[in-house]
């Protein structure tokens, strides 16, 4: 074929030998000069399209959990299939790739790549001992994690259950494990080699307890006879899912960087909906349990005594006063957790009824330190001590929450001026008059506040929480151990 075009093409090169001056003499330049020109583009689309095919497309290796789901898994037919290998797909698509999946346990997966016997592992969260043989691109979606409980185990206080021994499920080399052994050293981990596996397990009734991405096991659990088997207790972090590379393959991480931003924003979100609201949550079923508890409480009424009637309702309520109570309390002090305090803080902002509103933030000075040097056990220990010693100054009505690690906030309506700095400096005296008793002896404490006082009116609840984080940074900056006060 390419021998005839050239053969027909043969005359018309031949007149490009001709000088240019006697070929514009010519009484036929008018028609050449075109033809010329019509030859010359066809051409040259034939070298591009000849030249294009000949490029072979390059394949990619991507590896990851072959039973994530929703993220990786294999489906019924051993097929790929998940929200990643979706994503995974469309880049394939969008930078003309060839991408071949290998699909297997989560330590398997890493090893491929460390390796080199995979290019790209298609998502997972970062961690310190991923980072000495990984390199990461951006992130691809959100995730959270979760401590699963039986609904025997309801009633139980999750960390105490953590803290003295309980048995948990984790699927091995994956991060729920590394977080709970840094986190929870004394749990009794249960290592499965898949989340499928775990999950199985948990179903059969052989697992209490499991720790799972919130997603992956909503997914397992919705497929399962007993969709409700378990409920999420605690929430144990956030992250960002991120694909990775071989440590120090900076050519391919920026390749994969701009290679995802090809993928059109709509086809992105397409992939996210797909996964994230059809399958992965309750309400499909919930309507169908809540009437099935109707009928039955009806049932009850009938055959049953009203006082065996009036103690499960009983049973109820308590259970019901107890979750209520752990949602809104920080599980270590048992004072009010960040999530309970900032909803106060808008309410409060949001009224116009108060004569004044005091807002005082403070965090331990140095307490890295403190955990590095003695351990987090002795951390924990001062912290609740110093929650008791600062509940014991504060005045009827105060919100008194823990929302950080060793940061805390006091909110209190109606206080005068004069009463807000009089209560900050004597929280600044007494964490600083006396050492705490520990295990491994007396330490001293200081704080450092930052103390907000604003008239009545609406306010912006961030800007005020702001106002007073700013504030307590000042004072770290200018040496910790003391107070600045600000008035709206």
């Amino acid at each position: 074929m390419k021998l005839a075009v050239i053969v027909s093409l043969t005359p018309w090169l031949q007149l490009l030998s001709v000088p240019l001056s006697r070929l514009c003499q010519s009484q036929t330049r008018l028609i050449f000069l075109p033809l010329l020109l019509v030859v010359g583009e066809s051409l040259a689309a034939e070298q591009a399209d000849n030249g294009q095919s000949e490029v072979p497309i390059r394949e990619l290796v991507v590896t990851n959990s072959g039973s994530w789901k929703p993220f990786s898994y294999r489906n019924d037919a051993g097929e790929p299939s998940g929200m990643l290998v979706d994503i995974w797909r469309e880049y394939a698509k969008a930078n003309r790739v060839k991408i071949r999946f290998i699909l297997t346990d989560w330590q398997h997966s890493l090893d491929l790549v460390r390796n080199g016997q995979a290019d790209i592992h298609a998502g997972l969260l970062w961690s310190q001992e991923r980072e000495h043989y990984l390199d990461y691109a951006q992130g691809l979606l959100g995730i959270e994690s979760q401590l699963f409980f039986n609904q025997a185990l309801l009633g139980t206080e999750p960390d105490r259950y953590l803290d003295s021994g309980g048995k948990v499920g984790v699927v091995s080399g994956g991060y729920e494990e590394a977080f709970v052994r840094r986190e929870f050293p004394n749990t009794s981990l249960i290592v499965y080699a898949s989340n499928e596996q775990m999950l199985k397990s948990a179903v059969a009734g052989s697992l209490k307890a499991f720790v799972a991405d919130l997603q992956v096991a909503n997914f397992y659990l919705y497929t399962s006879q007993e969709p409700t088997l378990f409920v999420p207790v605690r929430h144990l972090y956030s992250a960002q899912i991120r694909s990775a590379v071989k440590e120090g393959n900076v050519t391919l991480q920026e390749e994969i960087r701009q290679g995802l931003a090809r993928i059109p924003d709509a086809e992105y979100q397409r992939i996210l909906n797909r996964w994230m609201y059809v399958e992965t949550v309750y309400p499909r079923y919930l309507l169908h349990v809540v009437l099935a508890l109707l009928f039955l409480a009806v049932i009850s009424y009938v055959f049953m005594l009203r006082r065996t009637v009036a103690i499960r309702t009983a049973e109820l309520e308590a259970v019901n006063a107890e979750l209520v109570h752990l949602a809104a309390t920080d599980s270590l002090t048992g004072i009010t957790n960040r999530r309970a305090f900032m909803e106060a803080l808008e309410q409060a902002c949001d009224s116009r009824s108060y004569d004044s509103l005091t807002l005082l933030l403070f965090d331990i000075d140095d307490f890295k330190r403190i955990n590095d040097s003695y351990g987090h056990l002795v951390g924990d220990e001062l912290i609740c001590q110093l929650v008791q010693r600062v509940a014991t100054l504060l005045p009827e009505g105060a919100v008194f929450a823990r929302v950080g690690g060793e940061e805390f906030c006091i909110l209190q309506l109606g206080m005068a001026e004069s009463a807000t700095q009089k209560l900050a400096r004597s929280l600044l005296l007494s964490v600083g008059r006396a050492p705490f008793p520990t295990k491994v002896g007396e330490l001293p404490l200081s704080i450092s506040i930052g103390a907000v006082y604003a008239g009545p009116g609406q306010r912006d609840p961030l800007s005020v929480l702001a106002d007073a984080d700013r504030l307590m940074y000042q004072v770290k900056a200018s040496g910790r151990n003391d107070l600045l006060f600000r008035r709206f």
